[in-house]
């Protein structure tokens, strides 16, 4: 068995992204930009977002950030969403979730432009996948599976594939990514029996987990 290690694919996409970033700024004047939309002050959120930012600026891409209150209306989140799609100088927009209670976080996802949807949020997104239609941008979890397999110059096509966990933010898309490559899969997930998990696992050539 061989356990594909994600640093060094990592490694590899950051050095992409920045000389993608770098030829931007310098043959089409274009500045990347990515939108932070936080509402309220969880702890867990701006740790991430400062996350983010320090990431960002390593790869030469530019933050903006959009700080609301706990308490602000759905309305007015929905403004700034608004604002965020509009702006041309915004290529992408990351949100923290989960929103606040009281905030139909749905509604306000698929308010998001899908191609400004970093981080795959939208019904439109997600079905994309299921399609085969592309729009926006896979989840990051289950693209970063499919980029771990490619750095590692591993075609899935024709695979016995197990995919452990059918979350929409990995488990499902990922299995359909994978599909779409013609790999063959199986979802196992919390009720699936421990000894078919076992047995399956064990045939499989790719195990996700």
């Amino acid at each position: 068995m061989t356990i594909l290690h994600g640093k060094p694919v990592a490694e590899w996409i950051d050095k992409k992204t920045n000389e993608e970033a770098m030829r931007l700024i310098g043959e089409e004047n274009i500045v990347p930009t990515l939108a932070i939309l936080r509402v309220g002050n969880n702890n867990s959120d701006i740790a991430y977002e400062n996350s983010a930012v320090k990431k960002a600026g390593i790869l030469g891409i530019h933050t903006e950030k959009f700080i609301m209150d706990a308490k602000a209306d759905e309305s007015d989140i929905l403004d700034i969403v608004k604002y965020l799609n509009e702006n041309d100088n915004i290529h992408g927009v990351l949100m923290l979730r989960p929103l606040p209670e009281g905030v139909d976080e749905e509604r306000i996802c698929n308010h998001l432009k899908a191609e400004k949807d970093i981080d795959g949020i939208t019904n439109k997104t997600l079905g994309g996948i299921f399609t085969g239609c592309r729009m926006g941008f896979p989840p990051c979890t289950a693209e970063a599976a499919m980029a771990i397999l490619k750095y590692h110059g591993i075609d899935p096509k024709g695979r016995k594939v197990v995919v452990i966990g059918r979350s929409l933010v990995v488990g499902k898309p990922v299995a359909m990514m994978l599909m779409e490559q013609n790999a063959t899969v199986t979802i196992c997930h919390s009720k699936s029996d421990p000894e078919d998990l076992r047995s399956l696992c064990l045939d499989a050539d790719i195990i996700i987990c």
